[in-house]
């Protein structure tokens, strides 16, 4: 279930027109082909717990799904709220803002990293990475195995636009996998401790966590290779959790952004 508060569901249905048990302006056919983007059948029995309208399946929905979810749907919701709308009232503005709070504050709640994804895609300007990142927020609760396989393909897509914008020509890496990628990105962005004594014990430490995080993008490879999809499986396989998924995309987006800043540093210095 979500962690939506009593006071957060009074806004919501507040902004949403859900007192006479209506959602927007939807139909029921275009509620059912609004939730069906994010695979949800929201005319299901399932969400038909507190009736059959549209305010109380989305009651219903908002008690039984997670807090990433219920983001992901109240995010466009809200959108569709305020293109619909000509122009806000101050009263309008102010309960927009206070929707979006209450979405930021569910995505708060274990989906920092893809929020720090979008602002790296953004600094690169790649849509390749923003394809990435949507995708890996609509799969990380649903289908981990696809997240884990998004995750790798992330960090490939951030590895090769940073070699792209660094002058790099596209056959030199195109084809190359994933270790190849991080040595060619360590070289041209000179990864290296900056600043440190070489025979100090801090450039040592420094150097073992860089070598570290190189390590994690070939281990997300691997991980991928034994629980990601692409490969066919028998009957006994059992495969990662959510929580794993989490935890991979998070280290996968930690190395995209020491890279990116990395490279932004260079950028500006040269």
């Amino acid at each position: 279930m979500s962690s939506l508060t009593d006071f957060d569901k009074s806004y919501l249905e507040s902004i949403l027109g859900m007192e006479s048990g209506y959602v927007l302006s939807f139909s029921d056919h275009s509620f059912g082909l609004f939730f069906h983007r994010y695979h949800i059948d929201i005319h299901s029995s399932k969400y038909q717990t507190r009736g059959t309208s549209k305010a109380n399946k989305t009651r219903a929905f908002w008690d039984q799904e997670p807090d990433q979810t219920v983001a992901n749907v109240l995010s466009g919701l809200l959108d569709i709220y305020e293109q619909n709308k000509n122009m806000l009232e101050q009263q309008e503005i102010d309960f927009l803002k206070m929707g979006r709070s209450i979405v930021a504050k569910l995505y708060g709640r274990g989906r920092r990293p893809i929020l720090h994804g979008k602002e790296i895609s953004d600094i690169l300007d790649s849509e390749e990475m923003k394809r990435q990142i949507e995708q890996i927020d609509e799969y990380i609760e649903k289908n981990p195995a696809e997240a884990i396989g998004k995750a790798k393909e992330l960090m490939e897509a951030c590895c090769k636009t940073i070699l792209s914008k660094s002058g790099l020509d596209l056959v030199e890496y195109d084809q190359c996998t994933i270790p190849q990628l991080t040595r060619k990105v360590a070289v041209q962005l000179r990864l290296v401790p900056e600043g440190i004594p070489h025979q100090s014990q801090g450039y040592e430490a420094v150097k073992k966590v860089l070598g570290n995080l190189m390590a994690i993008t070939q281990n997300i490879a691997e991980l991928r290779n034994y629980y990601g999809t692409g490969h066919g499986r028998d009957h006994k396989f059992q495969g990662l959790e959510p929580r794993h998924a989490r935890l991979v995309v998070g280290a996968a987006i930690t190395y995209a952004e020491f890279i990116t800043e990395t490279f932004m540093k260079r950028s500006n210095h040269e």
